[in-house]
């Protein structure tokens, strides 16, 4: 199980770092691409949370999946961070670290990450619509991930942080078999 508190304890520790060195966009996408090959290749994790493994031949590990998972070179501030990680034990933590680093460098930039569900593809203007409407309720620049889900028969689900909004057909069509089964059974009580 991921420590979430410490995971976010490092996550912010590295966001001011790279603040300070104007290299959140950079580190950014280094932690993305260390995540990805973190889940692309199931046999790293086990390497890095072994206990027997020497830190440095994790420390070799973590540096050869960076440098080979990103275009440019990786900030000095995360290699330092990646040692440091590895030092104390943290490896396991990573992923999380990554996710956690990805939020702080949204909100800081005041982007609003919205998963959209859809029964059929939006159109661009649909899609400048939800963001205007994304806009103004959420504030800053709403990015939207699309995904076509044809089960929701029509209407949308869009998802931003905990905030759920259900438009969809299918949520209506459940909605509207409740209020028939209550309606149901109270005029069978009169």
């Amino acid at each position: 199980m991921v420590d979430r508190k410490a995971a976010r304890r490092y996550a912010r520790a590295l966001f001011y770092q790279a603040q300070e060195e104007g290299e959140v966009a950079t580190t950014r996408e280094a932690l993305d691409a260390l995540a990805a090959a973190h889940q692309a290749q199931p046999a790293l994790g086990p390497v890095l949370r072994h206990p027997l493994i020497p830190a440095e031949r994790k420390r070799e590990v973590l540096r050869q999946a960076l440098e080979g998972a990103t275009d440019g070179p990786v900030p000095e501030g995360l290699r330092e961070f990646i040692g440091l990680v590895v030092d104390k034990r943290r490896t396991a933590l990573l992923p999380a670290i990554a996710e956690l680093f990805a939020a702080l460098a949204d909100a800081a930039a005041r982007v609003v990450r919205a998963d959209v569900r859809c029964a059929v593809p939006l159109t661009a203007e649909e899609q400048e619509r939800l963001r205007a409407v994304l806009g103004g309720v959420f504030g800053g620049t709403p990015v939207l991930e699309l995904q076509v889900d044809p089960s929701l028969i029509g209407g949308a689900i869009v998802r931003v942080g905990d905030t759920v909004f259900d438009g969809s057909v299918r949520r209506s069509l459940r909605v509207l078999a409740q209020d028939l089964k209550v309606s149901v059974l109270a005029t069978t009580r009169q």
